[in-house]
This record gives structure tokens, C-alpha cells and sequence, in this order.
């Protein structure tokens, strides 16, 4: 039995538009939020870079601007993640894990479990 690369990429691609969908609507309900919309950006990002393998494994030709292209576009997905994991600092935000609702008020998301005791 042998495995064919272009049915791997093709579930690859729909595992990927699936956590772009998902991530999608966890922007729309959190657009506030800092880091979101990098990290919605970034599961674009690799949906294209899945698709870029598809077309140069589909193609088979023997030069790497597939690859190239492919392996470019996942790495501009990756800072994205890494970006919209500083993204509270990026934008200014007095401190790690908070920010503010649309009403204003303070929203404080504990990156621990443990809290320090009194």
C-alpha cells in the first residue's frame, strides 16, 4: 500500500479551511481580543500553503517553486502566529492579558491557573 500525496494535501486543505472557519467566528465574537486576527490570518495563510503543495505535487514538475512558494507562505503563517501571541504588547496594552470590552470595562484572562495567595 502506498500513500498518495496529493489525497493527503487535499485533507490537509479541508482540516485547514475547517480552522480557518472556526477561527473566523472566534474573531467575530471576539474582535477586541488581541491576537485573533493574526492568528485567523495565520490559518489563511496555511489553507494557501497547503494548496500550493497541492498544485506542485499535482504539477510534478521538477522545479521547487512550489516548494519554495509553499514553504514562504507557511513561514509568513508562523510569525503571524508568534505575532498575535504578542500582540497585547504590540498594541500597547498595559498588561499581559488585558484589555478592554466594547463597554470599556477591564477584562483581565489569566494566562495560569494558580493564583498567587494573599
Amino acid at each position: 500500500m502506498q500513500l498518495d500525496i496529493a489525497t493527503l494535501i487535499v485533507m490537509f486543505i479541508t482540516l485547514a479551511l475547517t480552522a480557518f472557519i472556526v477561527m473566523f467566528l472566534i474573531w467575530r465574537i471576539n474582535r477586541d481580543m488581541p491576537g485573533v486576527l493574526h492568528w485567523m490570518l495565520a490559518t489563511l495563510l496555511n489553507t494557501a500553503s497547503a494548496l500550493a503543495s497541492l498544485l506542485h505535487a499535482l504539477a510534478g514538475g521538477d522545479d521547487d517553486w512550489g516548494l519554495f512558494l509553499s514553504n514562504s507562505i507557511s513561514m509568513a503563517a508562523n510569525v503571524l502566529v508568534l505575532e498575535g501571541d504578542n500582540a497585547d504588547m504590540l498594541l500597547g496594552v498595559a498588561d499581559a492579558g488585558m484589555y478592554r470590552d466594547k463597554k470599556g470595562e477591564k477584562q483581565i484572562f489569566s494566562k495560569t491557573v494558580l493564583q498567587p495567595a494573599d
